[in-house]
């Protein structure tokens, strides 16, 4: 019996090129002997070619064509069939389907809920890596082994929902979703015959990203396939022409990779220096922090500082394989000082007796606090009401544990989160050389690496260090200071895809943060020390389409008080912060033209 694939389907493209040409020769020898014109014969091609380019022009094509296939997942059942686990007046019915390892990766540019039973209330695609054996009769997503995620999802009256909200939706081939489960809920007692058929594209058939994007735009205009609101909806732009001056892969290795120019045209010219002014007396009070590693703001202005305490990194503290050797006793001082953005006075603490070596902090758009730990391998999601943090709301990562598979991290660095979808980025690490991009539920999307290029050096293929993370999200990139590379690296944050290099020799050969600013739509960084005075160590505003530096800022020459080791920026309303792990305290400089003071002042705040 020939095996026949989840993905294989009637496409008659061979038949029907053979058919045709067959018809075509018959065609041929018949003129001949009739003796039909060449006129005639001209006309008829003539009017086949009109009728392409009215298709076209009425936005229509042929889906065998471009390999598009369709993929229908229907639950029948009967009040005499089996029933699951249901919540009281209703039980769902489950179908699962295993996508086999020669169908390889495939995109879903379609969805259509096949839902017209009055009888059915809510239609729901998970994908799992695997389901145990035997639980497949279970309420659908049980028997997952590993993370799973919510594909689609439809309610009766509501409206469809994508959870990437117009992200593309891969499956299969070297990704982690293999699984995926088809979850009916209706109500008892009546015959149900309802699903899902969905449109799908093989790998193999995509020649862009762009292509894909497309055609998910094309379905979401298709009757049965759209969603009913348009909020839903990610808009994508009409077109990925990029700014003038943007580069493409080739040009991002030029010359040396440390100081290559990451925009073509002429060098340089003479930017502003100090064009962000220090604010001398902040904080007001004197702190005792110890390392400061990392800093944050959330939506109301406040500031975060995650410090080490009475605990210093040092070179001994790892073994070579990278785990921790003071495991037995954690920091006992608070690590997270929240501090008002005017004075610098710290409003409450907490932390001590948790973690053992705090690296980064980031507060998302929801007010939720993450943390990374780069002692115990881990990072941490904690929620906005500080009355619960006592227990953190996600943990990723096994504890003191270092690996570098999809369970484990090895010293994570730093954590972005995209406020439109919830999909977050982690910055994997000092011993990994890796970007992951998760689902909100913690489940892995795709592993970012960096460009690969084999003309140059095996260094350059890949992260040395990945330490900050910035996302800009109106322009759909993640850019990452590639610390020890001296550059950014800037990916597509829906595709991965590799987009632009920032290199500068003003950058000294390090990158240690990086933070986007949304509303002058800039990039700051921060460089490190190097064993090279001619460096300095210093801030930088960047012009992201160009890469071009525009201005630099430091603490005034004359003061005794000097950057030593910035190590992590955050940027609220025209003021920035420096985390400084050398001088173990907080830096605030802020735009001259933005008054973030007076802001946060008139921002009404509640503990």
């Amino acid at each position: 019996m020939a095996k026949r694939h989840l993905l294989s389907a009637d496409i008659p493209c061979l038949t029907t090129v053979a058919v045709l040409a067959a018809v075509l020769l018959l065609a041929a020898l018949q003129s001949t002997a009739d003796g039909i014109s060449d006129e005639l014969i001209a006309r008829w091609k003539e009017e086949a070619r009109r009728q392409q380019q009215q298709q076209e022009q009425n936005g229509k094509f042929d889906e065998r064509d471009l390999g598009i296939m369709t993929m229908n997942m229907e639950v029948e059942y009967s009040p005499t069939s089996k029933e699951g686990d249901a919540a009281e007046g209703s039980i769902v019915s489950c179908l699962n389907r295993r996508l086999s390892d020669d169908d390889g990766e495939i995109h879903v540019v379609g969805f259509k809920p096949e839902s017209s039973d009055a009888n059915v209330d809510k239609i729901v695609l998970y994908g799992c890596p695997q389901l145990a054996p035997g639980l497949t009769d279970k309420t659908c997503i049980d028997g997952c082994l590993g993370p799973s995620i919510i594909l689609y999802e439809w309610e009766r009256d509501g409206c469809p929902d994508f959870p990437s909200k117009g992200e593309v939706i891969s499956v299969g081939g070297p990704l982690l979703i293999h699984e995926i489960v088809l979850e009916v809920q209706h109500r008892k007692g009546a015959d149900v015959s309802s699903g899902l058929t969905m449109k799908i594209i093989p790998d193999s058939y995509v020649r862009s990203d762009k292509t894909v994007e497309k055609l998910i735009a094309y379905y979401e205009t298709q009757p049965g396939y759209e969603p009913c609101d348009e909020d839903i909806k990610e808009e994508i732009p009409a077109d990925d022409v990029g700014p003038e001056n943007a580069i493409i892969p080739e040009e991002a290795y030029e010359g040396d990779y440390r100081y290559a120019r990451a925009y073509p045209g002429p060098a340089e010219g003479a930017f502003d220096t100090n064009a962000l002014e220090p604010e001398e007396w902040w904080p007001r009070e004197a702190l005792r922090m110890g390392q400061v590693a990392g800093v944050a703001t959330d939506q109301h202005g406040l500031v975060y500082a995650f410090q080490r305490g009475e605990r210093r990194w040092l070179q001994s503290d790892f073994d070579n394989n990278h785990v921790f050797k003071k495991r037995k006793r954690a920091i006992q001082h608070d690590v997270v000082l929240m501090m008002d953005p005017h004075s610098g006075y710290v409003l409450d603490s907490w932390g001590a007796g948790r973690f053992f070596m705090p690296h980064g902090i980031t507060i998302d758009h929801e007010g939720n606090m993450w943390l990374t730990d780069v002692a115990l391998h881990q990072v941490f999601k904690f929620p906005a009401d500080i009355r619960e943090r006592m227990k953190p709301s996600l943990v990723l990562g096994k504890r003191f544990q270092p690996g570098s598979d999809w369970k484990h991290f090895c010293q994570p660095t730093d954590v972005a989160v995209d406020s439109k979808t919830g999909n977050f980025f982690v910055a994997d690490g000092y011993c990994n050389s890796r970007v992951l991009k998760f689902a909100p539920n913690g489940s892995v999307l795709m592993e970012i690496t960096a460009p690969s290029n084999p003309d140059q050096p095996d260094e350059l293929r890949t992260f040395d260090i990945p330490h900050s993370l910035a996302l800009a999200e109106k322009r759909q990139l993640l850019c990452v200071a590639d610390r020890e590379h001296g550059r950014i690296l800037c990916f597509n944050s829906t595709t991965g895809e590799y987009d632009r290099q920032i290199a500068s020799e003003d950058f000294g050969g390090r990158v240690f943060a990086i933070a986007y600013d949304d509303e002058e739509d800039v990039l700051y960084a921060v460089n490190g020390p190097t064993d090279d005075e001619y460096y300095p160590t210093q801030g930088f505003t960047i012009d992201l389409d160009s890469g071009r530096i525009l201005s630099t800022w430091n603490r005034p020459a004359s003061d005794q008080e000097q950057f030593v080791e910035p190590h992590d920026l955050a940027v609220y309303s025209g003021a920035v912060y420096v985390a400084d792990v050398g001088a173990n305290r907080v830096w605030k400089f802020w735009d001259e033209a933005t008054p973030s003071n007076e802001v946060w002042q008139n921002t009404p705040w509640k503990n």
